[in-house]
């Protein structure tokens, strides 16, 4: 694990704002006795952004509700979305909002904290949970702290997801260390702050005073399981007597896929009858595809786009072998519904990927950004079927041990239930 006691990990941070009740405005008196919740969730880009925060929220919320709590969900305004509405069974509450560049599809929301306390009280909220460090944060942090909620942070995003997007000329060292110390600093107005693995947590030691928890962004194991896809085959014209190798996610630069297309000519050398599905869009889709082509490997990389439901478990369960190599993860959510669909793991070992830490012990890593060692390791891996059975097995055990989305979404109840009560005898 790298040092985290770097300069850009710790620091003291600015003056805490001005964030006191409003005129008139009596306190909310919450004493959590076991009764159901009213949650806001803070995360910009539900319904048109595909990126882990969102999908794990969106987790989260449905076995919340299902459990007879009330989650209501405030994001960015877009095109898609412009007014107020519903995605699914949640309400979706909307404010101004710019495009995030470089994140193409993200609308971050700027509102007023004026029209956050609104929409709290409206609904009777009682745990404010903010899930990424945007500017809507700040107006959330405020609202509640005017009408006396309790908030928790996530810790659902790191700078270098960031930084890592953005085009080369941006001192990408210096954003990280000021997206560090504001993380930081924002952090450190929450009553509890979460982590999805102790990788994350650790980015953030030098918070003081706030319980720090670590729970797993968590895999539905009942979705995400062992099935037959042969139909999957059947759909995209597949052989089956392929070895294929799978990615899933989006296609940004983070995701750092070019490597594995690079190296795709290395494995098929070794194994002619290999094949990479690309799961996921994005902006380098475009640029991937040409990469295949000028290598010559067009007709063993299959770029499927984004799939959902059934097809995404199909896919999964299509593949040998699982690839991973993003330079930047807090934990990565297909990690875990590929080891719930029982695959063997190659992860990138970048410093910065929660996922070359968490699965340490059942999977296999290549140094970030070499193809060449990535496809060293993957030959190695599809010459010999008794490891991948072997990892594949522990893929399965380590996903329904410590990775089912029920044990977080059951530690996430503990912690509103435990900043209620903190809150209330304050």
């Amino acid at each position: 694990m790298r040092n985290t006691s770097k300069a850009h990990r710790q620091f003291s941070g600015p003056p805490v704002l001005d964030l006191r009740p409003l005129q008139n405005t009596m306190p909310r008196m919450l004493t959590p006795s076991g009764r159901k919740l009213r949650i806001a969730m803070v995360c910009d880009g539900i319904d048109e952004y595909v990126a882990g925060p969102q999908l794990s929220s969106l987790q989260f919320a449905e076995l919340l509700t299902a459990s007879g709590h009330k989650v209501i969900f405030l994001a960015g305004k877009s095109p898609k979305n412009p007014t107020n509405g519903h995605y699914g069974a949640f309400d979706v509450f909307r404010f101004r909002s710019v495009p995030a560049p470089f994140f193409d599809g993200l609308f971050v929301g700027v509102p007023k904290q004026t029209q956050m306390i609104r929409v709290l009280r409206a609904n009777e909220i009682d745990v404010v949970h903010v899930v990424l460090p945007l500017p809507s944060a700040l107006a959330a942090v405020g609202a509640a702290r005017a009408l006396h909620i309790p908030v928790v942070m996530h810790s659902k995003m790191q700078p270098e997801n960031v930084s890592l997007n953005l085009p080369w000329f941006i001192p990408k060292k210096w954003l990280d260390w000021l997206l560090y110390r504001y993380a930081h600093w924002l952090y450190r107005q929450a009553q509890a702050v979460i982590f999805p693995t102790d990788f994350s947590r650790q980015l953030f030691a030098g918070i003081e005073g706030r319980a720090a928890n670590v729970i797993s962004n968590g895999v539905d194991t009942d979705v995400f399981r062992e099935v037959d896809p042969s139909s999957f085959f059947a759909r995209f014209n597949l052989p089956r007597e392929h070895k294929n190798v799978l990615y899933v996610g989006r296609l940004h630069p983070e995701k750092n896929v070019a490597s594995l297309i690079r190296a795709a000519p290395m494995v098929l050398g070794r194994h002619p009858q290999a094949h990479f599905l690309i799961v996921g869009s994005g902006r380098e889709e475009a640029k991937l595809k040409d990469l295949a082509h000028d290598l010559g490997v067009s007709e063993r990389v299959t770029f499927f786009g984004r799939l959902r439901g059934q097809d995404l478990v199909e896919a999964f369960n299509a593949c040998d072998l699982f690839v991973l190599p993003s330079r930047a993860e807090s934990q990565g959510i297909v990690v875990l519904e590929a080891m719930a669909c029982g695959k063997p793991l190659l992860i990138s070992d970048s410093p910065d990927n929660a996922a070359a830490y968490f699965t340490k012990d059942i999977s296999r890593l290549f140094k970030c950004g070499d193809a060449r060692d990535l496809a060293v390791q993957a030959n190695e891996l599809l010459s010999d079927p008794a490891m991948l059975e072997q990892m594949a097995r522990r893929s399965r055990s380590e996903a329904s041990r410590r990775h089912d989305v029920r044990q977080s979404v059951a530690s996430l109840e503990r912690v509103y239930y435990s900043v209620l009560t903190s809150y209330a005898a304050a």
